[in-house]
């Protein structure tokens, strides 16, 4: 628990100040939460923390690795992969990463030309008919000899 108290409020740039403020309680009580001689947090303050840091209860307390619990949606693919057999799984890890090396794939919104000309060619993904990936290719041709002048 005191690592991760520590590093989640650094992270979220708050100070020790800050955090026992918002708690309600005052900064030593934070500062031994941080250095490990209080070991138990009132079930009211540790929902508070996992508020103000996005992070499990259990991870705030160093019962589980992961940051949050899995949504539903997170749990259905999870339960796909497992089905698949070892080449399966090899496919869902190399396609996760092709995919995710994508900002076409990865950012919602596209706010200007400039970042336009970054988002890749991945019509194809999508079976995208030939005519949709030619007028990508244009597109990005056009963006880049505009960024070269």
């Amino acid at each position: 628990m005191k690592n991760k108290i520590a590093a989640l409020r650094r992270e979220k740039g708050l100070t020790q100040q800050e955090v026992a403020d918002f708690l309600g309680i005052s900064k030593p009580a934070i500062a031994q939460y941080e250095s490990g001689k209080t070991e138990s947090i009132r079930p009211d303050r540790l929902i508070k923390l996992s508020e103000l840091f996005n992070a499990s209860p259990a991870y705030i307390m160093g019962w589980s690795e992961l940051r949050c619990e899995p949504s539903p949606e997170e749990i259905r693919l999870l339960d796909a992969c497992r089905s698949l057999n070892p080449r399966g799984r090899a496919q869902i890890q190399l396609r996760l990463w092709e995919l995710s090396q994508i900002s076409y794939y990865t950012s919602d919104i596209i706010n200007t030309e400039e970042e336009a000309y970054l988002r890749p060619i991945a019509a194809h993904a999508d079976e995208a008919a030939p005519e949709v990936l030619k007028s990508e290719v244009e597109r990005i041709s056009k963006l880049i000899e505009k960024n070269r002048r």
